[in-house]
């Protein structure tokens, strides 16, 4: 059986030493206000780009520079959405 999401976070905030404030979900078609891919959600712009370690995370193939089997896949690497 799959665990309730807002559980799983409350389980994160309170082991983290927060205290968490169930929210007031709107009432919606989609669950927890999660809307389509690319609708509400801001995939891009929070792992840099670049040819040298000390000034970006990532090599031009999404390669962690530290890291050499991670990768990064998702848009974390662009800057702005694609339009």
């Amino acid at each position: 059986m799959a665990r309730d999401m807002q559980e799983t976070y409350r389980e994160i905030v309170e082991a983290a030493g927060g205290i968490y404030i169930k929210p007031k979900l709107p009432e919606a078609t989609n669950p927890y206000g999660i809307e389509a891919g690319g609708m509400i959600i801001h995939e891009v712009g929070a792992v840099r780009m670049g040819d040298h370690a000390a000034t970006s995370a990532l090599n031009q193939h999404c390669q962690a520079h530290d890291v050499k089997n991670l990768f990064v896949t998702d848009g974390a690497c662009f800057v702005t959405n694609g339009r």
